[in-house]
């Protein structure tokens, strides 16, 4: 990956994350492209659902929140998180989304 970040050039950084390495655009981040879909039909004027399980979740977190969105945590680690709620484990977002959808 390093190769490759230095391939495309400046304007691109690798970012480390849990068990995932990714490339993204210098200076923008998840939570920019967040609010980029929410400018942007269908999504303008309504309320985001961000869920993640990593650092790199945090600025999609943020964004969320701003927006008076939900920003839902995944995972039992201790880590510090902005995110406003927590569930467990991915098996719980499952459930959660076959409930909603019954």
């Amino acid at each position: 990956m390093q190769d490759l970040t230095e391939a495309v050039g400046s304007g691109w950084v690798l970012q480390e994350g849990k068990q995932v390495l990714e490339l993204r655009p210098r200076g923008r981040d998840k939570g920019d492209a967040l609010m980029a879909f929410m400018e942007a039909e269908p999504f303008s004027g309504r309320q985001p659902l961000a869920m993640g399980d990593d650092v790199t979740d945090e600025p999609m977190f943020m964004a969320a929140n701003r927006l008076d969105g939900l920003s839902v945590r995944v995972g039992e680690d201790c880590r510090q998180s902005c995110a406003r709620y927590r569930v467990a484990s991915p098996s719980d977002v499952r459930a959660w989304i076959e409930r909603a959808s019954a």
